[in-house]
């Protein structure tokens, strides 16, 4: 897909079950063989609220990334004035191609299990997530020096 014809226009077909469809919007701003990120204005017929707080409402934004094989799709909520609001993640049945034709996505399947992260709770959990990302690579590579040692020792 040539990168050239970007930003353009985009319409998701976004599928709940049982046969609830819709086509949304949107503004292709990346795409490629694995990930598209979409820009989309959000448009409800009122404002969404978690705990009591707007994080959706008509003339938020959200720019959506979309990821070929995955289970989930995140999208980034802005208010108006072009705030971060927070995190949106959507549990999906996985996209097994990025672009069905170059003005519409693959049909994406909502499975009903959504987490929203609200910009606070990102800021507080980005260093936890850093230091569990650090432990991890250390634990990844650990094992891979043993089995080096030990195929060189055979």
């Amino acid at each position: 897909m040539p990168h050239k014809n970007l930003p353009r226009s985009v319409s998701i077909v976004y599928r709940r079950l049982p046969n609830d469809a819709r086509q949304l919007p949107g503004v292709l701003r990346q795409v490629s063989a694995a990930r598209l990120v979409i820009e989309s204005p959000i448009v409800v017929e009122r404002p969404q609220r978690v705990f009591g707080r707007v994080i959706a409402d008509s003339g938020f934004l959200a720019i959506w990334f979309l990821y070929r094989n995955r289970w989930y799709d995140v999208g980034k909520f802005y208010d108006r004035q072009r705030n971060l609001v927070g995190y949106y993640c959507d549990i999906i049945k996985p996209l097994t191609k990025v672009l069905r034709t170059p003005g519409k996505t693959s049909r994406i399947t909502d499975l009903f299990l959504d987490l929203w992260i609200t910009k606070s709770l990102f800021q507080h959990l980005k260093p936890a997530l850093q230091r569990a990302r650090f432990k991890l690579t250390r634990l990844q590579s650990s094992p891979s020096r043993n089995c080096k040692r030990q195929a060189n020792s055979a």
